[in-house]
């Protein structure tokens, strides 16, 4: 059985102590703009859609009043005091907040998913059971360097945030399953899933 800790920051393999746990797999499949693909999933209700992001992935821990991040690698980084600040006046005793860094200096943060909050693992639960819960959360968030990722699972907002965004050659669109769970290798095979798309090339580490 898997034990609900807040520290565990499992996707990007980092250790209850703050090591590295080994190198992670890439959380989805990864490919060039594909008509085809976007009409599948464009169609199908049970795939949401957000904005894939440029910027740096940042995982945020919050325990009480210590606020620390990780990389996408799983290495402790610094975090912006304007981030620092937002995640610890979210209304929560600890949370995990997996996202992006972005603006200038990488000051706030998007978050697209809750791994973890008021000492429960929510990786076992569906996307979408832990994205509402992200929302809820997010309701405390009284800083504009802290926000969620918008998703919709409509036909005719995801074919319009596709438009949107290949018109204005934003990096891309990630297409999720809502019922997955989440998991360290998700989109590693074939049941990938997260399936993102790009748009346009951005800069990543």
């Amino acid at each position: 059985m898997r034990t609900p800790l807040i520290a565990d920051a499992p996707r990007a393999g980092v250790h209850p102590a703050g090591r590295t746990t080994g190198p992670r797999r890439q959380p989805c499949v990864r490919t060039d703009d594909d008509d085809a693909a976007v009409g599948r999933m464009v169609a199908d209700p049970l795939w949401l859609a957000q904005e894939k992001l440029g910027g740096c992935r940042l995982l945020v821990r919050k325990a009480g009043l210590n606020v620390t991040g990780f990389d996408g690698a799983g290495r402790p980084v610094d975090l912006s005091l304007p981030i620092a600040d937002a995640v610890r006046g979210l209304d929560t005793p600890d949370c995990l907040l997996d996202g992006h860094a972005v603006g200038v200096g990488g000051d706030r943060l998007v978050a697209f998913d809750l791994l973890a909050e008021g000492g429960e693992d929510l990786r076992p639960r569906p996307l979408l059971d832990r994205l509402v819960r992200l929302l809820d959360l997010m309701e405390s968030a009284a800083s504009d360097h802290l926000r969620y990722a918008p998703f919709t699972s409509s036909a005719a907002e995801k074919r319009a945030m596709v438009d949107r965004l290949r018109a204005a050659r934003a990096a891309g669109i990630v297409f999720k399953c809502k019922d997955a769970p989440h998991a360290p290798d998700q989109g590693a095979t074939d049941g990938a899933a997260w399936v993102a798309l790009t748009f346009a090339p951005i800069a990543t580490r």
